[in-house]
């Protein structure tokens, strides 16, 4: 249940029991994953659907003002892994 959305804040702000709510496409679908946001660039995304777990201990500035592990999930891991 932590997990499960309990408010919506916005276009792309979902959140869960101290778990942040996201969507990522790929592919023409969507990866929906889970995120525990700490200090600084510290983040733990799960992808439970696929049994992956990203963890972020550093981080480097992002140009778009989007996370920049959100960025890297996006363009590259989730890509690198999870090709259908």
């Amino acid at each position: 249940r932590s997990t499960a959305l309990q408010i919506t804040a916005g276009p792309s702000v979902r959140y869960g029991f101290q778990w942040w709510l996201g969507r990522s496409p790929l592919d023409g679908h969507v990866v929906d994953w889970v995120a525990a946001l700490g200090f600084n660039a510290q983040k733990i995304i799960v992808v439970a659907e696929d049994d992956l777990i990203v963890v972020f201990n550093a981080s480097r500035e992002s140009e778009a003002m989007v996370a920049p592990e959100i960025e890297l999930l996006d363009g590259y891991i989730l890509p690198a892994i999870l090709r259908r």
